[in-house]
């Protein structure tokens, strides 16, 4: 990694430029200009975002809807540390450079995934569209108290509007016209049904065309058409109850995947993609990033498919149905809360796995997930001097998990049929949990909190592994599979329990000096559970079975831990035109959960021994006048493995026993060491009847790691990102006509980055959007 953050420079000049910005106002300020307050639901309940003592950024629907942001992975480009996006088999959910591996699907995630306050367990989520937000809460942090296990980055809230107390709507329309050619359109219609019941209904259709050439079959990918709707009710028959209801659905096919060749080593004779090239294969593979593929798989590029299988698109397939219920009701000073949510998901995916258009590898992985939550709390009143929260949660749910892979060997001369694996896997998750805390006001200014929640949680799981030949597999006896020496090919049927149990405190001081500031100290802890490895395939020579169970120990992880210490502030300045907050943090992992890359086919899973995040953040907005607004964000990260003796990244001399890599001092993953945002919003009236509208968006990262071993050839570069939106429209709100540019610096960002299967020394990486432009009009009713 470079020198930032070591004793550059840059640091001390950004923090200077923010507090420059407060400084700046005392001298500009208009009388009488004040910034809104915001509300966020840390702790569960609505509370102004300047007295939670949280490291908490919360992005508003406003902000959401004036770039026409969708997508989650859109969204976090505007919150410094968070990283969000796609990868080859899972997803990346990254708070402060601390995330899961996204290439295996057992891992549950380290940030904690919440939609209007119910868990979300599976990644796969953010790949769907969004629609109708009030906002987007980011937590950072720990968040054991009151979000429960998976949740020792942090978490990431959405919070969707509710139904108004007035009739009202809007329909919107857009056209993307730079990149991917994306046209949308979406309505909202909300008020009341009946005296005690409002609701309110939005839906949003989009497809487009993609933003990457695939020079073999002619098309831009990846094209994506998507059906995303909710269905809200709020039933009140008396003051003291409210019962809000919302039904989420999403549909969206796609097809292609964006991914490409960054680098190709053609100097290891072992190589696929080096043997291609040797012996003049036919490729249009030019191996840079360049947003051209040449990958296909099976029937797409229009050739002969493989003897025995069935033609599959290439892409991905995803529906799911989600429904959460939450219910208040106050008796006297005390609110007792339950919240219910049951989801249904299937998603299937299928990719290249050769990165070529030689239909040599590929495969499938079908995921059904069916799972319910439920929890209740109840809140004493917080004027107390001694207030206090208990709750109680439950969870169950079960996923069927099934992955095809195959080779075809046929196509570089081999007189031999496709052979491959397919491994079908079940587990059955069963969890529960107590939860509480309490606030005591030692005086008028200071507040001591203490709390804790002790989770219970089992794992079932059936994994089998079948071999075969010509998409012929046999599940109890020795086959033939090209994916591994004969003599490990043996098939696997495995079924194993996993039971843990965990305690996890939380301690924090706040001191409020005056009305307008605070200051807090906090001590965590986190838990994130173990799992098992849905990729296992084979058994090490020799045996894996230290405990003599019949059950190999590479199947099973470990949990994974942390604790973490804050300090920070939340100041309120110049009369509420001026917020600005700080926070300083470390967070010390042990037994983290790891997935490397074998250099073949497979990712092997283990528990590295520990890995240490420290850094800071601040966060300034100060409102100039009544129609100008500015802000920034920064984030200051060192994110290390203290301790990790893992696979070795292409090209190292292996330094640790078993031909490993010590990996102790390296940077983790997605942890820049600076990354910043700097934002302005200017609104003015234009004759009399019209409002103008401008935003503008700029942000900054500094280089990182795209996969968990470090490698040096496989880093996103720093990049800038440039955002901006100009509306006009009438005054009353009633239409609007607005221009969105993203990502305008046109930089080459990715998601994702790791070895190609079967080719030593060369990488790909899943490209996020270029530059953007799109029109958009608005009429609201």
């Amino acid at each position: 990694m470079t020198a930032i953050g070591r004793g550059n420079s840059i640091y001390p000049a950004i923090l200077g430029a923010l507090l420059l910005q407060c400084a700046a106002a005392a001298f500009s300020q208009e009388p009488g200009t004040v910034l809104d307050e915001i509300t966020v639901t840390a702790r569960k309940s609505e509370e102004s975002l300047m007295d939670v003592p949280i490291s908490v950024t919360a992005l508003d629907g406003d902000t959401i809807d004036r770039f026409g942001l969708t997508e989650l992975q859109d969204m976090a480009g505007f919150v410094p540390g968070l990283k969000l996006g796609e990868a080859a088999l899972s997803e990346v959910i990254n708070i402060r450079g601390t995330g899961s591996s996204p290439q295996n699907a057992g891992f549950e995630n380290s940030a904690g995934l919440f939609i209007d306050g119910t868990y979300v367990s599976r990644g796969a989520w953010i790949r769907q569209g969004q629609l109708d937000l009030e906002r987007m809460e980011v937590l950072r942090g720990p968040q054991g108290v009151y979000f429960g296990k998976n949740t020792i980055a942090g978490a990431v809230n959405l919070i969707s509007r509710d139904p108004t107390d007035e009739f009202e709507g809007y329909v919107k329309g857009s056209y993307e016209f730079e990149a991917a050619d994306e046209a949308a359109v979406e309505g909202v219609i909300s008020g009341p049904l009946v005296e005690t019941l409002k609701g309110r209904l939005a839906v949003r259709y989009s497809d487009s065309d993609g933003y990457m050439k695939n020079t073999v079959i002619g098309d831009t990918i990846p094209s994506v058409e998507e059906v995303i709707g909710r269905l809200t009710l709020v039933w009140e028959p008396t003051d003291n109850l409210s019962v809000n209801t919302k039904v989420n659905y999403a549909d969206f096919e796609k097809h292609g995947a964006q991914i490409e060749i960054s680098e190709c080593n053609l100097a290891d004779p072992t190589s696929l993609i080096a043997t291609v090239f040797a012996f003049g294969i036919p490729t249009r593979e030019d191996c840079r990033l360049n947003r051209k593929t040449a990958q296909v798989i099976l029937s797409d590029a229009g050739s002969a498919a493989i003897p025995g299988s069935s033609a599959v698109p290439f892409g991905d397939d995803y529906d799911a149905v989600s429904v959460g219920t939450t219910i208040n009701w106050t008796i006297g000073d005390y609110q007792l809360t339950s919240v219910t949510g049951y989801r249904s998901q299937d998603f299937v995916t299928t990719n290249d796995i050769d990165f070529l258009e030689l239909e040599f590898a590929g495969f499938i992985r079908d995921e059904d997930f069916e799972g319910w939550t439920q929890e209740f709390r109840i809140n004493s009143p917080r004027e107390q001097r001694l207030s206090w929260t208990g709750g109680v949660f439950y969870e169950t749910n079960q996923r069927t998990f099934a992955e095809e892979a195959w080779l075809n060997a046929a196509v570089l001369g081999a007189p031999v049929p496709a052979a491959g694996y397919l491994k079908p896997s079940a587990q059955d998750t069963t969890s529960w949990a107590v939860f509480g805390e309490l606030r005591f006001d030692v005086t008028e200014q200071l507040t001591l909190t203490v709390g804790g929640r002790y989770v219970d949680e089992e794992k079932d799981i059936h994994h089998r592994v079948c071999l075969g030949l010509a998409f012929n597999y046999t599940c109890d006896t020795v086959a033939d599979d090209l994916f591994v020496p004969p003599a490990l090919a043996v098939p696997l049927d495995l079924r194993d329990r996993l039971e843990e149990d965990d305690f996890s405190p939380a301690v924090s001081v706040t001191w409020r000096p005056t009305d307008d500031s605070m200051f807090y100290a906090s001590y965590s802890e986190g838990f994130k559970a173990g799992g098992f490895d849905f990729e296992l395939r084979t058994t090490p020579p020799g045996g894996d079975d230290a405990d003599g169970d019949g059950i190999p120990d590479s199947l099973k992880y470990d949990s994974e831990t942390v604790r973490a210490y804050e300090i920070g502030t939340k100041l309120t300045l110049l009369e509420g035109a001026v917020r600005f907050n700080a926070t300083v943090f470390r967070n010390e992992f042990d037994n983290l959960q790891v997935s490397i890359f074998d250099g073949i086919l497979a990712f092997r899973v283990g528990n590295a021994a520990q890995s240490t995040a420290t850094g800071a953040e601040f966060e300034a907005a100060w409102r100039a006048t009544d129609h100008l607004t500015v802000g920034s964000a920064v984030s200051v990260l060192n994110s290390e493995y203290n301790e990790f003796i893992g696979g070795c990244p292409y090209g190292r001399v292996p330094d640790a026993p078993n031909g490993n890599c010590d990996l102790g001092g390296e940077d983790r993953d997605y942890a820049p060491a600076l990354a910043f945002d700097l934002y302005g919003d200017y609104s003015q009236p234009v004759f009399e009847s019209l409002l103008l509208s401008v935003f503008a968006d700029v942000s900054w990262s500094d280089e990182y790691f795209l996969d968990q071993d470090a490698d040096p050839n496989n880093m996103q570069d720093s990049y800038w990102k440039v955002n901006a939106s100009i509306g006009l429209g009438s005054a009353s709100g009633t239409w609007q006509v607005r221009l969105i540019g993203r990502n305008l610096s046109d930089s080459r960002t990715a998601s994702f980055g790791t070895d190609v299967p079967l080719s030593g020394g060369s990488y790909f990486k899943y490209l996020d959007p270029p530059r953007s432009i799109a029109v958009e009009a608005r009429v609201s009713f």
